[in-house]
């Protein structure tokens, strides 16, 4: 699928793998974007002509009905949509806290499901691209991101069973992502410490519209994340290691912000 004269809606438009996205697919001859996030300024910096930046808050259900509908009225319908917002956190569980475990879910679990559930309410059998990124970090858990794994783990098995249950119009991309040299880690909590490995924003950005032309079921920005999977399962004492490693600096992280 090319993107040429598509219309595409990105969340987490404002920085990071959004941003950079937005900015590729810019240049697209004919293409017509909507950059969603809860702060726009970034967006409309860029001064582009055939980008609108709209301000909601993908983790309130009222918010993405406003959104889509919104997004439907100004594009007249919607090719490809970036299901990109997310919400950071790293550090201990700590005591029982109901609304943020709630805080976190609504924006990275529900959010992305209950886009595609209103998606299709709304576009019927209209042939849609629907692209959610989700994380590296739904496929091993690391010390620091109980929460965060969780909820990427979730969408994991949400794709892996709607790839089966969803209607033909429907194609479905999922990105796996390693640790992003983004704010999004400054924003989990007094700068947590970026996993290994890490790559930029411009390498997802490229891979990921990379495997969108070529309607990819799982995309991974990162080139030698099967090979670094087939040599934790041929060699488990390898991973063991790893996770022994980022242990030692959630522990470090931890003794710098009791």
């Amino acid at each position: 699928m090319e993107f040429n004269n598509k219309k595409i809606v990105i969340t987490g438009a404002s920085s990071g793998i959004g941003l950079t996205l937005l900015e590729h697919l810019a240049a697209v001859p004919g293409a017509q974007i909507i950059g969603v996030a809860r702060h726009t300024d970034s967006i409309t910096a860029l001064g582009l002509a055939n980008v609108t930046a709209l301000s909601y808050d993908m983790s309130k259900p009222e918010a993405i009905d406003s959104m889509l509908t919104d997004c439907m009225e100004r594009l007249g319908g919607i090719d490809v949509f970036f299901a990109n917002a997310g919400y950071a956190y790293y550090g201990k569980i700590g005591p029982a806290d109901w609304a943020k475990m709630e805080a976190i879910y609504a924006t990275n679990t529900f959010a992305p499901v209950y886009t595609l559930q209103k998606l299709l309410e709304l576009q019927g059998s209209k042939r849609l691209h629907y692209v959610i990124t989700d994380s590296a970090l739904a496929k091993v858990a690391i010390p620091g991101f109980a929460f965060y794994s969780a909820t990427k783990y979730a969408i994991d098995g949400f794709v892996n069973a709607y790839a089966f249950e969803k209607p033909d119009n429907v194609i479905l991309s999922t990105v796996y992502p390693v640790s992003t040299k983004t704010n999004f880690f400054k924003r989990a909590a007094n700068a947590a410490p970026l996993p290994f490995p890490t790559q930029t924003p411009e390498q997802v950005a490229v891979s990921v519209i990379k495997g969108v032309r070529k309607e990819k079921r799982s995309i991974y920005p990162f080139a030698s994340y099967g090979f670094f999977n087939w040599l934790w399962n041929f060699l488990p004492f390898l991973k063991s290691g790893y996770l022994a490693l980022e242990d030692r600096k959630f522990k470090k992280w931890l003794k710098q912000n009791p």
